[in-house]
């Protein structure tokens, strides 16, 4: 189970790391780059936008 989040620029992706000792995530997002975010940043992404996983042309 990959927990899906998005952040306020709108960018949707996958929680893939937690830091042990800072408020931070790793994140891979939908594009395929990988960032660490602040979690109070990262919010739960909406169910509804899952249908967007066919889109990969």
């Amino acid at each position: 189970m990959s927990d899906r989040v998005c952040v306020p620029s709108g960018r949707t992706g996958t929680i893939v790391e937690q830091s042990a000792n800072c408020p931070i995530v790793l994140i891979e997002f939908d594009d395929g780059s990988k960032s660490w975010m602040p979690t109070r940043i990262v919010q739960p992404a909406p169910v509804e936008r899952r249908g967007k996983r066919g889109k990969v042309a």
